[in-house]
Formats: structure tokens, C-alpha cells, sequence
């Protein structure tokens, strides 16, 4: 595994790593994130996504949110302005999230044509095997 790095905040987590042999990269996040945290985790992110689409053509990736809580509105305008930023239409990125209502506070970030909300690990992981 390639790590992308891991970001430690008070009340929260966010971690990326690269498997290249799958060609996917993981992404976890847990608890609740501040501003600093998702701006050092993206930057992470960043690097890894280049060097997955330099040597696999797109980047994959697999993204945990089964334990991280509601964000701030301004925690959630900054992922959503980094994700727009980070990923292009070649990129698939599967979401796992933990329940219903979580599919309605995260659905804003993450919809688009290449990007899918699941609950299941393994239908995320199929989805993005396709791809």
C-alpha cells in the first residue's frame, strides 16, 4: 500500500492509501474533521490520485464515511470545492456510506456521473472494479 498519509484532528480521522496492485486508492474518514484537517487530507489525495492516473489512466477510489458524523457547513463547502476540484470525469469514485440519512447529508458531494453512494462494501468495490 502506497500511503497517501493519515490526518489527525481532536475529534476525527482522515486517511488515504493506495493499493496498487488493485489499482484503487482507500480512502477512510472518521468522527468529525476540521478545516485543516480535509485541506492536508485533499492535498494527500492529490498526490495519490496523479500517480494512480499516471500509471492506471483514471483514478479509483474507495471512500469509508461509515463513522464520520454530520460536518460543519463549512467543513462541507470545502469538501465539496476539493472533490469538484480533485477528481475528473475519468475518475470513479465509490462512496460507502452507513445509513439512509447519511446518503442525504453526503449525496451534495459526491453526485455525478462517476461517482456512486453504496452501503455495501462489496458492491462498492465491484462497482469500481467495472470501471
Amino acid at each position: 500500500m502506497d500511503r497517501g498519509g493519515i490526518v489527525r484532528g481532536p475529534d476525527g480521522t482522515l486517511a488515504a492509501d493506495g493499493d496498487r496492485a488493485r489499482g484503487i486508492i482507500y480512502v477512510e474518514g472518521k468522527g468529525l474533521w476540521t478545516m485543516d484537517m480535509v485541506g492536508r487530507h485533499f492535498d494527500n489525495l492529490a498526490v495519490l490520485a496523479e500517480q494512480f492516473r499516471a500509471q492506471f489512466g483514471r483514478a479509483r477510489v474507495f471512500v469509508d464515511t461509515r463513522e464520520a458524523v454530520a460536518q460543519p457547513a463549512d467543513v462541507e463547502a470545502l469538501l465539496r470545492a476539493r472533490i469538484a476540484a480533485l477528481y475528473d470525469e475519468s475518475d470513479r469514485v465509490a462512496t460507502l456510506v452507513a445509513v439512509d440519512l447519511r446518503r442525504i447529508s453526503v449525496s451534495p458531494r459526491v453526485s455525478a456521473g462517476n461517482r456512486r453512494l453504496f452501503d455495501d462494501p462489496m458492491a462498492a468495490i465491484r462497482w469500481l472494479a467495472k470501471g
